[in-house]
């Protein structure tokens, strides 16, 4: 009886800590020497997946990061892109994971810099938007939308927002057309909602569009290249601690079959290495913003 009641309460520590990633404790990082004596750094990363799928693809990230640098990385989740950019305003996180959009506010409101993006599989630091629908749909073209429900992601996403609504408008589709739309906050929650038919279409990032494809959905506009999402700094973050981020993450080679295999459980955007960022690259994106802002006043 008394193994069993020990078993048992390991077992509700471990279901209490997987439902708070956060604060999930890393038990392998407490068996290392000195782990304790490192800086704290909190690495923030915007809402574009639920906590469970966010957790499962940085942690592994944060522990390489432990593990390579100085400095200890533990994960801070947002419920929102708003509150992703309030932590690093506030110095609440010191880097983070940000969308190309909320990059774009976190920079002219706070002074937010970009250091490093990913590659895709590719080798290009590149990704694309996608808007989707259940391969039983009649719908095949933007044009088709007119009259139908839509689900976008946040309204600060690129790829779940910002894209999909400039090819609609562009095809003569504007939201007034649909019979109805809402945003979500998770790129999954978006596939999610059209597989069950809640919605007729839905736009998200590439990489959830083809690994929920197989599920049954049908791809009816794929845009052009958008520069891949930025890990950004506060104005005050501390300069070794980004020197060494960008020393660690930019040795990554996922032609090397050791490093392969380390970045094989990392989120799928992460795990084809990282190149340098700088500011302009993300111009087309402000021009696009200019552009619907013109648009949505005619």
């Amino acid at each position: 009886m008394k193994i069993k009641f020990v078993f048992n309460f390991f077992f509700l520590i471990l279901v209490f800590c997987g439902n708070q990633p956060e604060n999930q404790v890393n038990f392998s990082n407490l068996q290392k020497p000195g782990i304790n004596k490192k800086t704290v750094i909190k690495f923030g990363v915007v809402a574009r997946y639920s906590p469970r799928l966010i957790y499962q693809g940085y942690q592994p990230i944060m522990d390489y990061l432990t593990e390579e640098t100085d400095y200890c990385f533990e994960l801070k989740l947002s419920k929102t892109y708003s509150e992703a950019l309030n932590f690093l305003k506030t110095d609440s996180v010191q880097i983070a994971s940000l969308g190309t959009c909320s990059y774009i506010e976190a920079n002219k409101t706070f002074g937010a810099h970009c250091i490093l993006k990913p590659l895709n599989s590719e080798g290009k630091p590149f990704f694309k938007g996608i808007i989707i629908v259940r391969d039983d749909s009649p719908i095949k073209t933007l044009k088709d939308l007119k009259g139908k429900k839509f689900v976008f992601a946040s309204k600060k996403a690129t790829a779940g927002f910002l894209i999909p609504k400039k090819a609609m408008y562009q095809s003569g589709v504007y939201l007034k057309d649909l019979s109805g739309y809402v945003n979500i906050e998770h790129h999954n929650s978006v596939v999610r909602a059209v597989l069950r038919g809640e919605y007729d279409a839905g736009a998200v990032k590439d990489i959830i569009a083809y690994k929920n494809k197989e599920k049954g959905l049908r791809f009816i506009y794929t845009s052009d290249n958008i520069p891949s999402v930025p890990i950004a700094i506060g104005a005050t973050s501390d300069k070794a601690m980004v020197n060494q981020v960008k020393e660690a993450l930019l040795k990554l080679d996922p032609n090397n079959p050791d490093q392969k295999e380390l970045m094989k459980t990392w989120d799928a955007e992460f795990r084809h290495g990282f190149v340098e960022a700088k500011d302009a690259d993300y111009d087309p994106i402000r021009e696009l913003i200019e552009w619907l802002a013109v648009q949505e006043k005619l």
